[in-house]
């Protein structure tokens, strides 16, 4: 049946100019005088809209919203292209099930039964020995200036700093890395493997034979 009328065509002309009137009812002919049915159009300063078929757009207005909520999550991970564990961060915190080869969430930790003491327990050693076992290359860049370690593809800002602090200044240095510094570097820094999967060995030599 027809839509009521509740907004008359004097009561529009009395609203002020740029008013915006959006008629949910435009199907079944709107709750307004001057709806046009599918159209948008201005009367008297007022703009008034009559879309069609609202239920076929809530599917994609759903998906934008979700679609912006996974990118803000996203963006408290990832920092300038880097893995970021803050896990000062509650939301960070409260996303991560495991971190460090252990459980980490700790609801999932009560219902394993795993008590907060013990997981404590059990990564204390590894923090230990990590401190025990940094490595340290230069105590400052080579006259007095670092090369852009950016270049390298798979290292950002924030891992070029960390980088900086293992006395690793220069390209030739990375060129020069054995499997030991490899290895001590990956366990300092947690990347697992990462340093040989973005090649960045072969990437520093290449750059070295560049210039």
């Amino acid at each position: 049946r027809p839509a009521p009328k509740i907004i008359t065509q004097s009561m529009v002309e009395a609203m002020p100019a740029g008013s915006v009137i959006v008629d949910l009812a435009a199907e079944t002919g709107g709750n307004c005088e001057l709806t046009q049915p599918g159209k948008t159009i201005e009367h008297a300063g007022v703009v008034i809209s009559g879309p069609l078929n609202l239920a076929s757009q809530a599917p994609l207005h759903a998906s934008e919203m979700y679609a912006k909520n996974l990118l803000n999550l996203l963006s408290l991970f990832i920092v300038d292209g880097e893995i970021n564990m803050d896990l000062e961060d509650a939301v960070i915190d409260g996303c991560l099930l495991t971190h460090q080869g252990h459980v980490h969430h700790e609801p999932t930790r009560t219902l394993l039964g795993i008590s907060p003491s013990a997981e404590k327990e059990d990564t204390a050693p590894v923090i230990e020995e990590t401190n025990v076992d940094q490595p340290m290359f230069l105590a400052q860049p080579e006259n007095g200036e670092a090369d852009d370690l950016k270049r390298i593809n798979g290292i950002g800002p924030v891992l070029e700093a960390k980088l900086h602090e293992l006395g690793i200044f220069h390209f030739k240095q990375i060129a020069e890395f054995t499997d030991e510094d490899i290895a001590r570097i990956d366990q300092f820094l947690n990347f697992k493997g990462r340093i040989q999967r973005e090649e960045w060995v072969s990437q520093a030599k290449k750059i070295v034979g560049d210039e």
